[in-house]
Order: C-alpha cells, then sequence, then structure tokens
C-alpha cells in the first residue's frame, strides 16, 4: 500500500492539489505533507457533502492519485497508520445527506421528541457529538439544524452508534427507518404502540 512521505525532498509542481474527478482542483496552502493532505481530503470531503455525494474514501482516493501522478510523494508502507479514523461521523453525515435529500413534511410534536431525548440520553449505544470546524462538519450541522426547522435538541442527546444517525434530529422525525433494533429504544416501544 503506498502512503505520503513525511519529507518530499523537492518542490511539487503546483503546490498540493488535487483534481476532483467530473470536478474542479483543489488545492492547499501548507507545503507540510502532512497538513497538505488532511486540508485535501477536509476539501474532497466537504465538496461532496455539499453536493449532496457519498463521503467515499478521499484519503484513498487522494493517495492513489499522487502515486499515478507523482511517484515521488508516496512509498510502501502501511495505510492504516495513515488514515484518520472516522467512525461513526462518517455513517452520521450520510444520514443527514439521506434526510436532507427527502425531508420529512412534519415533525414529531416536541413533547414527544424531549421523550425520544431521554430515552437516547440513557441508550448504551449513545455518543458524543464530536464536530470540529471542518467544511463537511458545518455543512452536516446546517442540515441537520435547517431539518429540525431550529427545533435543534441539546447536543447532550448524541449520536447513536447502534442505528448510526444523529439522535438530536432522529427524536423529531415521524419514524424514522432503520433495520437495527435494541428492545429499549423509543424506535421500539414505538412500533408496538402502533402494532396494538
Amino acid at each position: 500500500m503506498k502512503i505520503f512521505r513525511k519529507q518530499i525532498g523537492h518542490e511539487l509542481p503546483g503546490g498540493f492539489h488535487y483534481h476532483i474527478p467530473d470536478g474542479p482542483t483543489i488545492k492547499s496552502e501548507s507545503e507540510i505533507p502532512e497538513e497538505a493532505v488532511k486540508d485535501l481530503c477536509d476539501q474532497l470531503t466537504a465538496y461532496r457533502v455539499n453536493n449532496g455525494w457519498p463521503i467515499g474514501e478521499p484519503l484513498d482516493e487522494i493517495t492513489d492519485w499522487y502515486a499515478k501522478n507523482f511517484p515521488f510523494c508516496v512509498e510502501n508502507g502501511d495505510r492504516e497508520t495513515q488514515k484518520d479514523p472516522s467512525g461513526i461521523a462518517h455513517d452520521v453525515i450520510m444520514w443527514t445527506n439521506r434526510q436532507w435529500k427527502t425531508p420529512p413534511k412534519s415533525l414529531t410534536d416536541p413533547e414527544n421528541a424531549h421523550c425520544r431525548a431521554a430515552i437516547c440520553l440513557k441508550c448504551p449505544f449513545r455518543d458524543e457529538v464530536d464536530l470540529d470546524d471542518s467544511p463537511a462538519d458545518k455543512e452536516a450541522q446546517r442540515r441537520v439544524y435547517l431539518i429540525s426547522r431550529g427545533m435543534l435538541l441539546d447536543n447532550e442527546v448524541g449520536w447513536c452508534s447502534l442505528h448510526r444517525w444523529d439522535n438530536r434530529l432522529a427524536c423529531l422525525l415521524p419514524s424514522p427507518e432503520t433495520s437495527q433494533t435494541y428492545s429499549k429504544c423509543w424506535l421500539a416501544i414505538d412500533k408496538l404502540r402502533h402494532r396494538e
């Protein structure tokens, strides 16, 4: 596997850049390989999020492109050590994008949303909301706010590592779709109520 070299040794023609297939060329201001690659990955992720496309594997794609076009920038190594683990954040952003493409016509009532949020706060699958100032995270946060029509629940409600969604928004949706089940989840309780 190819990974970026820590030191390149000579100047890169045009600086650190990446041509997005069927898209623009993005460029990093940094000349430090590690910072430049992270910046390019953030820009590629933001470009895809803003266009509603799957994020994919930006680091892999950019590394492969450099291996083909500027082979002196990469070397053989263990790519796993270089990967930035996206974990749940990637899945939550993709879930948010799906909600953005087909937004609900209405939201559940605030009282029901707060009851759901109280269950999420006690759930063992609750993860902390881990956002930074990257363009992708800012755009995902903006979309969650707009879909929720400004009724966004507190960050403490977090994300769900079982359903891979943003609890702050899912609690407001009439009936989120998922194949995952957990007997103590408000979603399972809602389904039982609808059967009766």
